[in-house]
């Protein structure tokens, strides 16, 4: 426990429990009236009182990632106008209706738990202001929920369009996603599809994504049996001012589909059987992470044009598949360039 005396450090400016096991923080925290920088993210669940609001002068704030609450309110922020950082924001523990009250952020890391809380999310001017890129330039957004309805979707389709949104994790199931590419911004890094059941594959949309870096498709994303990634150049389109730096276009990315990409994760893929990867596609990957896909039949043939890729890893697979791989196998030629491969 941090000692109840800490409250009496007025002038205290940073304030940092990173990594620790403390487990509460008591109250008088509420009294750090100059504090600026103020780091929670500890090893265990921990318990925060209902002051932080207080904090008029926080720049940085860094939540854990499991929460305690003291009381049965979840926790205000409201306060917090001059707040820039504010990192594993979760509607489950924090009060959604005060965000659009941080009116000055440039970081965010948000965690959602239903449409409703997406609501109040797309209410904040720093989302709604497209067209502004000083301001929140880096948006990192989870949400654990089902995107169902014609209305839910509409909200996620808005969100997708924020020119700040790099980093997307979504936990979920989803109708279609064949108008994506008109949805996703182009500034968009990172993206995680977990559980969201796709019937389509979803490489066709994605792999136009010119400044995607990292693709993860975990539990189930994508229920087909067949994937295929692209050699197909992306098309150039100039920037539209109208939807704030260009929506529709790709930037003039040179090459095949995933131009940037650099790590890919197919986790517990369960139905996927061929996948096939076109000579210039991925042009930039790193690292491959192949898990739990039990009917994959064989690596890609494209995998022995991908002469960045560094690090394979086959994980949970059929026995036939990881013999394909090994040194000898019938596939160990597709990626006998690769120095790290990992066959568990």
């Amino acid at each position: 426990m941090l000692p109840r005396d800490i409250g009496n450090l007025f002038h205290l400016r940073y304030l940092n429990i990173n990594n620790s096991c403390i487990q509460s923080v008591p109250s008088s925290i509420g009294n750090l009236r100059f504090l600026q920088t103020l780091d929670l993210r500890t090893y265990v669940y921990l318990e925060i009182p209902n002051v932080l609001w207080r904090l008029e002068q926080l720049r940085h704030l860094y939540l854990p990632a499991g929460i305690k609450l003291t009381g049965t309110s979840k926790l205000r922020l409201d306060g917090l106008s001059k707040l820039e950082t504010l990192e594993a924001f979760d509607t489950e523990f924090c009060d959604v209706r005060y965000f659009p009250k941080l009116t000055s952020l440039r970081k965010v890391e948000i965690g959602l738990v239903s449409p409703e809380d997406l609501v109040v999310i797309l209410k904040s001017p720093i989302l709604l202001n497209n067209s502004n890129s000083l301001l929140l330039p880096s948006s990192s957004i989870k949400i654990k929920g089902d995107f169902r309805t014609e209305e839910e979707q509409s909200l996620l389709r808005q969100l997708l369009g924020c020119h700040s949104l790099h980093k997307f994790y979504l936990w979920g199931s989803l109708n279609v996603v064949k108008k994506w590419p008109d949805q996703f911004h182009p500034n968009l890094t990172n993206l995680l599809l977990a559980n969201t059941k796709l019937e389509e594959d979803p490489m066709p949309t994605l792999e136009k994504l010119p400044n995607l870096r990292s693709l993860s498709l975990y539990f189930d994303a994508y229920i087909g049996k067949e994937m295929v990634c692209s050699s197909a150049p992306l098309t150039t389109t100039a920037p539209s001012s109208s939807s704030g730096g260009g929506r529709g276009g790709y930037g003039g990315c040179d090459g095949g589909g995933f131009p940037k990409l650099r790590s890919l994760d197919l986790w517990n893929i369960e139905n996927l059987e061929d996948w096939r990867v076109e000579q210039g596609a991925m042009p930039c990957l790193f690292r491959l992470q192949i898990r739990g896909c039990k009917k994959l039949k064989e690596i890609p043939d494209g995998l022995r044009f991908i002469t960045t890729l560094q690090e394979l890893v086959v994980g949970y697979a059929s026995g036939a598949l990881k013999d394909r791989v090994q040194e000898g196998g019938k596939d160990f030629y597709k990626v006998k360039h690769v120095p790290s491969i990992i066959l568990e």
